[in-house]
Order: C-alpha cells, then structure tokens, then sequence
C-alpha cells in the first residue's frame, strides 16, 4: 500500500512556523516528541535521524497520536507526524506543518484482514484503490 507522507508539526509561535518546507538538518538540537521507542514509528524516525545525522532532544515519549499533536500544540516541542493525522490542527490554525526540503519521508500502510474469510466485493475494491492510489 502506498504510505502516509510524514510532516514536521510545531507550534505556531515556534520560529519554523513561518516556512513552508525546512531541510531535516535544521531540526538537529531541537526539543522533539516522539513516539514511544517500541513503535513502528519511532523506529522509522530513528533509522532517519541516523541517517541524517540529527540529533533532537527528546523532551516526551507517547505511544497514542492525539497526545503528540497536543503537546506539539502548547509549545511543548516538534514532532514527525503523518500529514493525514494533523489536517484539522492545520486548517483550524492549532498546528503549523512543514514539507521537508528536497525529500519526502513516508510511513508504511497496511491493511488487516482474517486469514480464511473471504472479502466482501465493496472491501476488495477498497485495498485495490488503496493500492493503485499514488501519494
């Protein structure tokens, strides 16, 4: 399945506010909150910061989305999120997002479904879309 282009979101008073894209270097040293370490998420940001050779400060951990954009919102610290996952905060002013400059970072998707049942024709269409949808 396609993957959930991931953003940088950070408070509005933040001095990254005003941008529209940021290079990932730019976040190195900056008080970051992260997803907890055992997740999917953490790990793939982790394997970026490596990569990157960025180091945050990372000032909280939560395994549960809403707490992220939350303390991302009162000023807490920046964060990697899905794009998907912060269009309210977005559109509502609560959060500023930014694309990543001269790259584009994804997270995973993926569909569950029982071994041995056999998919309604209406959800078999729905994970052909999802797979022929392009991000």
């Amino acid at each position: 399945l396609p993957g959930d282009r991931l953003i940088l979101a950070c408070p509005q008073d933040h001095p990254f506010a005003k941008r529209s894209q940021i290079d990932l270097r730019k976040i190195d040293g900056e008080n970051f909150i992260a997803f907890e370490r055992d997740t999917p998420s953490r790990r793939a940001l982790d394997q970026i910061f490596r990569e990157h050779g960025i180091r945050v400060h990372i000032v909280m951990e939560f395994d549960n989305i809403e707490t992220i954009k939350r303390s991302v919102e009162i000023g807490a610290g920046i964060s990697i999120v899905p794009q998907m996952t912060v269009q309210r905060e977005v559109q509502t002013g609560a959060i500023a997002q930014l694309q990543f400059k001269g790259q584009a970072f994804y997270r995973s998707l993926g569909v569950v479904v029982k071994h041995k049942n056999t998919l309604i024709p209406a959800a078999q269409k729905f994970i052909d879309l999802l797979e022929n949808s392009k991000t």
